[in-house]
Order: C-alpha cells, then structure tokens, then sequence
C-alpha cells in the first residue's frame, strides 16, 4: 500500500494529512533517477519532512485520524497539482514527479507518458481518494471536518 491510514475511525472531526514524512524509494522506481544513492540522500535530507509522525500523533491519540504518504515526495509528491500546466513548481521540476532536485539539478530521468501515468495511478490517485474518502466521512459522522495538512519546518 502507498499510504497508511491511522486511526480510521475517529472520534473527533479531524483529518490529518501527512504527505511527506516518508523517505522510502521503492526498487522498482529507483532507476528512474540519475543521481547516486549519496546525492539522493543528501535530497532527502532537505526535503522529507522528519518527525511529522511524532509532532502530529497527539492528533491520533485525541481521536483524529491520520493519513500518510508512504513513498517519498521525491517518488510522487501527493501536494502537487497531477496536471502539470496547474502546478507553478512543475517549472522548477518539482510538479508532482520531481525532475530536479533542491538545487535545480537534474534528479529523475525522462518518463514516458505510460511511465507517468503508472507512478500516477499507483501512488498519487489512491493517496487522494483515501484523504477525500476520510474527509467525507468524518463529515458524514459529525456534520464537519477539520483537515490539518502536517509539515516540519527547518
């Protein structure tokens, strides 16, 4: 599964988005960049959002629920528009297939549009129909839904 979904049931109305806490980088994407195992960590380094799930877990444990990527934004990144003409950071090669790394480099190899549609299909769409579904019911149940969108900071 792409995602993680932590308490699915909540008893509050929140809904809490953590999109980039992860640094996983499956074995099956990992060809797709054309930097070393060393630049990719120095990458990740900057840009994963670390502690996320210990600075938001007190949102689960008053009964919130949390939904978490579970690949690295460097995989797919689930905040970025899927249309790259709508998304502004797609010209900085960081739509949601990042191309370029922190500091404008080159970081991912050329897909096809069947490869991208792949990554698509298989991390960005099911993340977003999960956070949407959670939503609508928590809104179901309690008549509203606070969604807080979990980042860490520098």
């Amino acid at each position: 599964m792409t995602y993680s979904v932590f308490n699915p049931e909540p008893s509050i109305p929140v809904v809490a988005n953590v999109p980039h806490a992860s640094s996983a980088i499956p074995d099956e994407v990992r060809d797709q960049f054309i930097i070393s195992d060393q630049q990719l960590h120095e990458e990740q380094r900057l840009l994963v959002d670390w502690f996320t799930d210990e600075l938001y877990a007190p949102i689960q444990r008053a009964g919130g629920c949390i939904v978490r990527h579970g690949v690295s934004r460097f995989v797919l990144d689930p905040e970025r528009f899927e249309d790259d003409s709508q998304e502004v950071m797609a010209a900085r090669g960081m739509g949601a297939l990042y191309t370029h790394g922190c500091h404008r480099q080159e970081i991912r190899r050329q897909l096809s549009a069947a490869e991208r549609e792949v990554m698509l299909a298989k991390y960005y769409r099911p993340y977003h129909a999960e956070l949407i579904s959670r939503v609508s019911k928590t809104i179901e149940r309690f008549g509203r839904c606070f969604v807080i969108d979990c980042h860490s900071y520098p």
